[in-house]
């Protein structure tokens, strides 16, 4: 499962890299954590955010 999630976040990164997005200074969490975040929960956990 770590490996899945590791590569999630990795094509996320490379995806949004390509794409030219930069996520603002202040932010404390990247894009592509939000996203592996979020599709993390979606593929193991049914969906479930918490």
């Amino acid at each position: 499962m770590e490996l899945k999630i590791t590569t999630c976040y990795c094509l996320c990164d490379d995806f949004l890299i390509s794409k030219g997005w930069r996520d603002d200074p202040q932010c404390t969490m990247s894009t592509a954590e939000v996203m592996t975040a979020a599709l993390t929960a979606a593929a193991f956990f049914s969906g479930s955010y918490e």
